[in-house]
C-alpha cells in the first residue's frame, strides 16, 4: 500500500466521521452510545474558544443526551485534513448551519470548526478535539434539509476508505446488511479483489440515495453505482449495487 493511498484513506476517515457527527443532530440514526465511537476518551468540545461545553467521552455522552430538541441542517462547505504527526492530524471545516426557530423563522451561522482527530493502526478515525465558531449570521434564510447529504457522503467515505485500504472486514461491515443478500455477497467477492488505487465521488443524488464512484485499481477504470435505503444505525444500507468495468 503507497503513502498516497493511506493519505486518502485517512481523508476518508475523517469525512467519515464528520458527516456522522453532523447527521447525528438532524434525525434519528445511532444511539449515544454508538455515536461515541468516533471520539477519543479524553475528547474536548470548545465552544467559541472559551467555553468548554465537554471534556471526556463521558461528558460528551451527557451533552449529547441533553441537547433540546430542534430542527437544524449543517452543510461542510470545505473540510481539508493537515497531518501532523504519524497517528493525528488537524480536520478544519467550515459550516453552513441553520436552524428553524420556534416562530418558524430560519436563522444559523457560518461556523469555523477546527478538530483534531488520531488515527489507529486500521486508519479509522476518533475526534480528540472539537471547537466550533460561528463567524457570521448565515445569509440563507430559507431551510435546506442536509440529513441525506450527510448520510450518503459518510457512507461513501467509508467505504471509500476501506476499498482503499483492501480491508476484507471494513467491506463485510458494509455489505453484511445488504437488502439483496446474494449482490451483496458477490459485490463482496468483486470488491475485495480489486485493490483500489484512487476513488473519487462521479454523482451523488440525496433524494434517491444513490451515487457513483468511480475507482482506479490494477490500470483499469471501474464504476459502482450504488442505490441505498435509509434504516437505523452508523451508516445507510445497499439496496442495489453494480460494479461495471469501464471500456
Amino acid at each position: 500500500m503507497t503513502e498516497e493511498q493511506i493519505q486518502q484513506a485517512r481523508y476518508n476517515a475523517a469525512r467519515d466521521i464528520a458527516h456522522r457527527w453532523f447527521a447525528f443532530f438532524e434525525g434519528e440514526t445511532e444511539e449515544i452510545t454508538d455515536h461515541l465511537d468516533i471520539f477519543s476518551e479524553e475528547v474536548m468540545l470548545v465552544h467559541g474558544g472559551t467555553h468548554v461545553l465537554a471534556k471526556g467521552k463521558m461528558a460528551m455522552s451527557h451533552w449529547l443526551r441533553h441537547l433540546p430538541h430542534e430542527k437544524g441542517s449543517h452543510f461542510i462547505r470545505r473540510i481539508q485534513l493537515i497531518q501532523q504527526t504519524e497517528h493525528e492530524a488537524d480536520v478544519n471545516m467550515d459550516i453552513g448551519y441553520q436552524a428553524v426557530r420556534a416562530d418558524g423563522e430560519v436563522g444559523g451561522a457560518l461556523s469555523e470548526y477546527r478538530t483534531t482527530v488520531s488515527f489507529d493502526e486500521n486508519h479509522n478515525a476518533v475526534f480528540t478535539f472539537l471547537q466550533k465558531t460561528p463567524r457570521h449570521p448565515n445569509p440563507d434564510n430559507v431551510f435546506r434539509d442536509s440529513f441525506a447529504e450527510n448520510r450518503l457522503h459518510s457512507f461513501m467515505a467509508r467505504l471509500s476508505q476501506v476499498l482503499l485500504l483492501s480491508s476484507d472486514e471494513g467491506i463485510k461491515s458494509i455489505l453484511h446488511d445488504a437488502t439483496d443478500r446474494v449482490t451483496g455477497c458477490e459485490l463482496f467477492s468483486l470488491l475485495k479483489n480489486l485493490k483500489a488505487t484512487h476513488i473519487h465521488v462521479e454523482d451523488m443524488d440525496t433524494d434517491g440515495l444513490a451515487c457513483s464512484l468511480a475507482i482506479s485499481a490494477q490500470e483499469r477504470m471501474w464504476t459502482l453505482n450504488l442505490v441505498l435505503t435509509e434504516t437505523a444505525g452508523r451508516y445507510l444500507t445497499i439496496r442495489h449495487a453494480a460494479l461495471d468495468l469501464n471500456d
